[in-house]
């Protein structure tokens, strides 16, 4: 995507371009089909709309939760690490691999150290 605005539109406009803005502009056109449908008022259709987003939202929220459990009965030494770590008043989110990197790694570390197969069963990445 970068290329292709660096390509048309100049390097200018094309060093803004990133993940940020790509999701943006996907909500934008998400919340605009979401006014369409809501304009008329809110009726059967929009429940036929939500009520499997919604469904889909939690399926996806219990994939990632157990996900993360797996992670934790496989590697109990997360879980006694981190607990030490508190008792001990040290408080800093770490890289799973190491390093301080804080939150932001937490967050990423979890969602590629735990991939989830289509038949429900954790894989772990060996790093």
């Amino acid at each position: 995507m970068k290329d292709c605005t660096n390509e048309y539109c100049g390097n200018d406009l094309g060093n803004h371009v990133d993940e940020q803005l790509i999701v943006t502009i996907l909500l934008g056109a998400i919340s605009f089909i979401f006014w369409f449908v809501l304009r008329q008022g809110f009726n059967r259709k929009v429940l036929y709309l939500a009520v499997p987003l919604v469904g889909l939202y939690l399926l996806m929220t219990a994939i990632i939760i157990a996900g993360g459990i797996w992670l934790m009965v496989q590697n109990p030494e997360i879980v006694t690490d981190w607990l030490d770590q508190t008792h001990h008043g040290r408080f800093q989110a770490t890289r799973v691999g190491g390093g301080d990197d804080g939150w932001d790694a937490v967050v990423f570390g979890a969602f590629w150290r735990c991939r989830i197969s289509r038949w429900g069963s954790a894989v772990s990445n060996s790093a």
